[in-house]
Parts: structure tokens; sequence; C-alpha cells
């Protein structure tokens, strides 16, 4: 009984190789790229706050696009990345804390197309408490919270910085500036 129960085991294993291999000669005999295969790109972007026209903060983050096959409809690679980094600010209410969201949120997604050339797709959201000086309230009970949101879709050219948005506050003179590099890496 054991050796029928090894035996069973055996061909399932072989079966299961042969199949795997099948599987990878049809892949290479259709041309499909794996994923270790296609071109990998590093978004640098940057958040810049200018006052007037006097630069008060910069933030950088960065992300990694692997580019994963042709999108149907477009025939273009694409790619998609997230980077969200803040804070939860509690916020009282009849029923207890509810927490708001602040801090900065960026998308994108990453086209190659069949020409070679780049298209992001981004968005980003900037989401802060006001400070006092601007004449508004922050209590506890009640924060006033600043926030920009910009979407962009441009054609970028790797190695080459470019502005994708910029945002004027509403109430000061402060701008957002989102600019992204895109730089290939394999």
């Amino acid at each position: 009984m054991k050796r029928i129960a090894v035996a069973m085991i055996c061909a399932l294993a072989m079966l299961a190789g042969a199949a795997t291999a099948q599987e990878t000669r049809s892949t290479v005999a259709t041309g499909e790229m794996k994923l270790a295969d296609q071109p990998v790109y590093r978004l640098d972007f940057v958040i810049k706050e200018l006052d007037d026209t006097k630069v008060i903060n910069t933030r950088s983050y960065s992300m990694m696009l692997v580019s994963s096959g042709l999108n149907p409809g477009t025939g273009q690679k694409s790619s998609y990345g997230r980077i969200k980094a803040g804070y939860k600010l509690p916020v009282s209410s009849e029923k207890g804390p509810i927490y708001l969201d602040a801090g900065v949120e960026i998308t994108a997604s990453l086209f190659e197309t069949q020409s070679g050339g780049l298209v992001i797709q981004n968005n980003t959201e900037v989401t802060s408490v006001a400070p006092a000086s601007e004449g508004m309230s922050n209590s506890a009970a009640a924060p006033i919270l600043r926030s920009m949101t910009a979407d962009a879709k441009a054609d970028i050219s790797p190695g080459k910085a470019m502005l994708l948005s910029s945002v004027d506050d509403p109430a000061s003179r402060h701008r957002f500036q989102v600019e992204v590099l895109a730089t290939r890496l394999k």
C-alpha cells in the first residue's frame, strides 16, 4: 500500500514538472516576457512648498516600477505604485474619536509605449493641519486641514526632471510643486 502511494506521489510530481516545463516553453515560444525581463524604472518625486518664490520646504519620495506587460486596448506596457506617509489625526465626536488622514499620498502609473516613450499618470495629495498663525482655529475638537490634490498625465523622458503640477494655496501665498525624475535601472 505504501509503495502504491509513493508511486502515485512520484507520478504526480513528474506530471507537475512536465506541465511547468511545457508552460515555460509556450511562454518563450509566444514571446511573453517574465517579470524579471521587464524594464525597471525608479521614479523620484520632489514636492516643494514655496512662499512666493522662495522654497521653504522640500520632501522627496521614490518608488520603483516594473513594466508589467501590454495594456489591452492601448497596446502600452504599464505598471502602478503607491506611497503613503503621514499620520492619523484624532478628532472628538459624540461617538468617540474619528481619525483623519494627514500627510502625503502619491500614486503613479507608468506606461511604456511601443515606440519606447514613457507616459506617467500621477495623483499627489498633501494634507496637513493649518498652523494657528494663519488665523484659524486648530483646537483638538476642530482642527483646520490644508489640502492640495493634483492629477497629472504627461510624457516624460528618462533622466530628465519634469514639473508635473503647480498648485497655489488659496489661503496663503504658498505654492506646491510636484516634480518627477524617471531613471531606467535595467
